[in-house]
């Protein structure tokens, strides 16, 4: 029943030379303002031109044109219907919204190429898919919106639609923007959603190493090591609460989602830590050490490259650091990543004359001609402090807290 599309065509072509309402993409190189090759042109012009009616299947719609597009051979022509124009379907009134893609059309043209009368016959309900990018859903108006072929296309979704991503039956909330979406349309509605997203892999291992300045780390697992990277955005756990990228430490145990190396998001254990008190004896900033006095011994601690240093609770730096400091260091994996400092402490310089190691332990001190009596604070073993050495006293609250003997 079908005539030859050619004739449709030679009918159209030839009036492009003319003002005309149908369109023709011209392969690249040709000219873009209409038209194709003359001899193309020719071909059409020559041939008959009484016979205006024509079958062939719809390809593609703009609806807001109020276009249909259809192929012949390597030829794309965009045909306008008509707003008065003759539309049926299955003989019954229709209106241009209910024409769909694959549907077999008879239609009519009048001298400008324009359709005045279009039939569909469809035996059953189209059924159709189309590919695209999710732009959002609208759950209000049962609507969803996709760009498709660089345009954007808003299709009617059935009140039973289906929703699968990645093979898995899902929810429309589960559909995400950007998404990569295959839709079935039934008629004029879409019946199953097929989208695509990225799986996610759940990784799970020790850091030994760590970039805070770029946000990656190495992850070891088993015998498997891996760089993984991450956003400042990204979710980041520790014991439950929530942490930023700086509070993960070298040893700590993590679990994360992972799309190929990049972190979705991450959970991690605070790694055991210690607390050791003293007074600090030295430090050097570029190093990264300290050394404490705790009684009558010295204790060399690495510093953390992030370390947290505090002074009566305000944030500082290495720098604000001076000798004979009171510290409280936090120790984590061997490295101190919390330092906080009292800095009421006093020092005096003197000769050890006398101790008592009773229950409440004191030392004498001669500082030049003037002798001192200091009660010693009972976390102080002056057991084996020498009487007639030289020391530094380091009192704090009228208590000696160390000796540093020269």
């Amino acid at each position: 029943m079908k005539k030859l599309i050619s004739k449709l065509t030679i009918l159209c072509l030839a009036f492009i030379l003319g003002s005309s309402t149908v369109s023709a993409s011209t392969p690249p190189g040709l000219d873009k303002k209409g038209g194709l090759p003359p001899g193309i042109q020719k071909r059409f012009i020559q041939q008959e031109k009484n016979t205006k009616e024509y079958y062939t299947v719809v390809k593609d719609i703009y609806a807001e044109q109020r276009r249909i597009v259809i192929e012949d051979g390597t030829a794309i022509l965009n045909l306008l219907v008509a707003d008065k124009a003759k539309i049926e379907i299955n003989k019954k009134s229709a209106k241009f919204e209910d024409i769909r893609k694959n549907d077999e059309v008879y239609f009519k043209l009048d001298k400008n190429n324009t359709i005045t009368e279009l039939k569909i016959t469809r035996e059953k309900e189209t059924l159709y898919t189309v590919e695209g990018t999710l732009l959002l859903v609208n759950k209000e108006q049962n609507q969803l919106y996709i760009y498709e072929n660089n345009k954007l296309v808003t299709y009617q979704l059935k009140s039973d639609v289906v929703v699968r991503i990645n093979g898995e039956r899902r929810k429309l909330s589960d559909l995400t923007p950007g998404m990569k979406l295959k839709l079935t349309i039934e008629g004029n509605k879409v019946k199953l959603i097929e989208g695509i997203k990225d799986v996610e892999t759940k990784v799970k291992g020790t850091i030994i190493g760590i970039d805070y300045n770029r946000l990656e780390f190495v992850l070891q697992e088993g015998t498997k090591v891996t760089l993984y990277k991450a956003k400042s955005s990204t979710p980041i756990k520790i014991d439950g609460k929530i942490k930023t990228f700086n509070d993960l430490v070298v040893g700590m145990e993590i679990e994360a989602y992972t799309i190929e190396q990049n972190i979705v998001s991450l959970e991690g254990k605070a790694l055991a830590t210690e607390i050791q008190k003293g007074i600090v004896q030295y430090i050097n900033v570029d190093r990264k050490e300290i050394i404490l006095t705790q009684g009558s011994k010295e204790t060399l601690f690495k510093i953390n490259n992030n370390v947290t240093v505090k002074i009566n609770g305000v944030l500082k730096t290495l720098r604000d650091i001076t000798v004979n400091m009171e510290a409280q260091l936090t120790v984590q994996s061997g490295e101190v990543i919390e330092i906080n400092i009292n800095p009421s402490v006093t020092s005096v310089e003197g000769r050890i004359i006398a101790k008592d190691v009773s229950s409440k332990p004191s030392i004498t001190i001669q500082i030049g001609n003037e002798i001192k009596v200091f009660t010693v604070r009972n976390d102080v073993n002056i057991v084996a402090v020498q009487v007639g050495k030289e020391a530094i006293i380091n009192i704090k609250d009228n208590q000696v807290i160390s000796i540093v003997i020269k």
